[in-house]
């Protein structure tokens, strides 16, 4: 099994490292991948390069096999005893040898994730070529074509499913010109400069080039062409120039490493390919540079050009057509400039390197979920379908998650406000209405037992996460049954002659997260706590809360203009205890008259209808009927915390309030009883006051001095803020909980 959190094992795997279009992109893949999430090799079947001495230098994990032949079994078997020996978990291959080949030997080795990455269309291939490429597609578990019209090809001749592929552009990188290897003599500035970049074999068709530059320099002499590349037929295009006539205006570069500066100094680029052509990486390179292509109507490359727009298309082997596209070009230096522009448009929108890599590691991950390499499935367990304090918790969590590690399922008891969030953050939620441990419900709980059983099974979950009490024994008992380690959530402080039943049975889950050490005091044995007890504090989104100009719409719908605010953010349940803050309003009026409470939140359950009535009612018989406002339930908090002057905290026993941490988030300080976690949350003095706890004259003095003392009231505004990101940024939270499943699932 993976380990949860260790890095997923990626093998590139290619025939040679030298300088091309298929090596550029290998070479960009190796480079671009996540290195906190992947670590990538790469082989070199038949042999090395000027790449894969550049990877040598740098220290890479880089390995040649000298390998001429697949024909041989005893070459396959030993590559397959080396993939299988390196324990890779995505074995990607580039090129027909390399991907013959190292698709047999990872499917051998048992490889569990196997892609074969297509860069052009094999025109040539005999009936044996297609018959392998047919039956290694089976193996596959995707096939990247880098380009439509490649994909086009894979179907049509090749017949692959079309299932198994997937296109993924090739992608470069925009690098600044580099002076590195190229003199300055070579550029005259009043010149009108071509180029192309490709290696001298038949079918990038550098002959109909020449032929094109031939018609050119009858009517401009004031041209140059360069050509940047190697290979059998430079002498063959060297003695044909001589024949044209045009040897003076040509310079053969050579193989340059870095093409950006001779590209930075070039007007117009060509790629005159014949008869096969994926993408065309040296074009995408010249838009990268902002230079207007022409290119041949084949392949790839129509993805590439628009035509007219960043560049021209003419048909193959048509030297006629494309001197006139290139003259019409060296004629009108605006134009040039235009499609350059577009063309680096195009590049930044479908062809630079980022995308191609976050395609590729969706891809990759992906298949891993699948396949579930590298990934733990969480099912959380709840019996709340609204949303309050603790339900926006667990959406904070679910938001910053590592997908690429973490993937989480749901089931409530039915749909509601919280399973339509999860299913927008794009967990599946499943429905069940879990009942009380009774033996009347023994029957139920059964079926139950066993519906859970299948989902866990179907959905290969990894860890189990209760996230109520309620559900917490029936979620321990089916994770011991079925081999899941199970996480119990506590986020409640244990009011009056409750029985504290989680802590009598939790001896069962693997792991308790407690929301604060309030709550972790709950389980404390003989001094002291279990080590399977761990705390992680509530998080608060700070990019969602944080100090922000005051909404004046808000201040309108509730008349506040002109007065000061004390905010409570809470539902409206007896529990939670909002007549503590009326009954201390009473008092602040006599010394600030000009004060509003406002009471934000609605009523959560069905225990608490009617509830908002009766306060509204008690807010009256205190003659503060005016001066109180219940704002029902808020979907925008935020917006509403930011006209708080203070924000208040009345409740008894509460273990980690979100409020307290978003109020002062928005860099508002808090007047909060001395009970629960709130000393956890508040510094005295600092970041708001403690008040003994139903206190009321006490808490009413709190609020009225900060009222009265508007520098203090801001000084400690900043601090709460600063409180919060250094200790309560949900990114803790979630890094907290997935280091507890990580030691879960590891």
């Amino acid at each position: 099994m993976q380990k949860i959190g260790s890095k997923i094992k990626v093998l590139q795997l290619l025939e040679d490292f030298e300088i091309g279009g298929l090596e550029r992109i290998v070479e960009n893949i190796f480079e671009g991948l996540d290195r906190a999430r992947y670590e990538p090799s790469i082989w070199c079947i038949a042999g090395g390069g000027k790449i894969a001495h550049k990877f040598f230098r740098k220290g890479e994990d880089i390995q040649i096999l000298n390998v001429k032949t697949y024909h041989n079994p005893l070459n396959i078997l030993k590559l397959a005893v080396l993939i299988r020996k390196n324990r890779f978990q995505i074995v990607h291959t580039h090129g027909y040898f390399a991907s013959t080949m190292g698709r047999i030997s990872a499917f051998l080795a048992r490889t569990p994730i196997i892609i074969s990455h297509v860069h052009t269309t094999y025109w040539s291939f005999s009936k044996r070529n297609l018959w392998v490429e047919k039956v290694l597609s089976r193996v596959s578990d995707r096939i990247i074509c880098c380009s439509n019209a490649v994909g086009d090809f894979l179907i049509s001749h090749e017949r692959i499913d079309p299932e198994k592929l997937i296109r993924i552009y090739n992608g470069v990188h925009f690098k600044k010109e580099d002076d590195s290897g190229v003199r300055e003599d070579h550029f005259n500035h009043k010149e009108t400069r071509i180029i192309t970049t490709a290696s001298f074999v038949k079918n990038k068709g550098h002959r109909y080039l020449l032929e094109a530059l031939s018609r050119i320099v009858k009517r401009h002499r004031n041209v140059r062409l360069s050509l940047v590349g190697d290979g059998p037929l430079k002498s063959d295009l060297l003695n044909y120039a001589e024949s044209l006539g045009i040897s003076s205006y040509i310079e053969f570069l050579g193989v340059i490493d870095n093409v950006e500066k001779i590209l930075k100094e070039t007007d117009i680029f060509v790629l005159p390919s014949i008869e096969r052509e994926g993408l065309g990486i040296a074009m995408i390179e010249a838009m990268s540079q902002s230079k207007p292509v022409i290119g041949t109507d084949i392949g790839g490359i129509p993805e590439v050009i628009e035509d007219g727009v960043n560049g021209y298309l003419v048909e193959p082997r048509d030297s006629d057509s494309l001197a006139e596209k290139l003259e019409i070009l060296i004629d009108d230096k605006n134009k040039r400039e235009r499609m350059g522009r577009e063309g680096r448009k195009r590049f930044e929108e479908k062809f630079d390197a980022s995308i191609m890599l976050r395609q590729l590691e969706d891809l990759y991950e992906s298949l891993l979920n699948q396949k579930s390499i590298g990934v733990s499935r969480v099912l959380y367990l709840h019996n709340k379908s609204n949303i309050s304090g603790g339900e926006q918790s667990l959406i904070n969590l679910w938001r910053n998650l590592d997908r690429k590690r973490f993937v989480p399922h749901l089931i409530i008891p039915k749909d509601g406000l919280l399973g339509q969030e999860a299913r927008r953050l794009g967990l599946d939620v499943g429905y069940c209405d879990i009942p009380q441990l009774r033996p009347s419900m023994l029957f139920i709980i059964g079926k139950i037992f066993l519906a859970l059983g299948q989902y866990c099974k179907k959905n290969r979950i990894s860890i189990i996460h209760s996230y109520t009490p309620r559900n917490n024994i029936l979620a321990a008992i089916l994770g011991r049954l079925i081999g899941i380690p199970v996480v119990w959530h506590e986020r409640n402080l244990i009011f009056g002659d409750e029985r504290d039943i989680s802590r009598r049975f939790a001896f069962l889950p693997d792991q308790i997260i407690c929301n604060s050490q309030a709550v972790a005091e709950r389980f404390r044995k003989k001094r002291r706590i279990p080590l399977k007890v761990k705390v992680v504090i509530n998080g608060v989104d700070l990019k969602r809360f944080r100090p922000e100009k005051v909404n004046r719409e808000i201040l309108q719908k509730y008349n506040i203009n002109g007065k000061k605010v004390v905010g409570l953010v809470s539902n409206l349940g007896k529990r939670k205890m909002p007549e503590y803050l009326m009954d201390a309003s009473t008092y602040i009026l006599e010394r600030s008259p000009e004060t509003i409470f406002l009471i934000v939140g609605g009523e959560f359950g069905e225990e608490d209808k009617g509830r908002k009535e009766q306060l509204e009612q008690r807010a009256r018989n205190l003659g503060v009927g005016n001066q109180v406002v219940f704002t029902g339930f808020v979907s925008k908090v935020a917006d509403i915390i930011q006209v708080f002057d203070i924000g208040a905290a009345v409740t008894e026993k509460e273990a980690c309030s979100r409020a307290i941490l978003e109020t002062m988030a928005c860099g508002k300080p808090v007047v909060a009883f001395n009970t629960g976690g709130n000393p956890e949350l508040v510094e005295d003095g600092i970041t708001g006051t403690l008040v003994k706890f139903g206190d009321v004259k006490g808490l009413a003095s709190s609020v009225v001095g900060l009222l009265e003392d508007d520098e203090r009231r801001k000084k400690m505004g900043m601090r709460a803020r600063e409180r919060v990101e250094r200790y309560f940024d949900v990114k803790i939270n979630a890094h907290e909980t997935q280091e507890v499943y990580s030691k879960l699932a590891g």
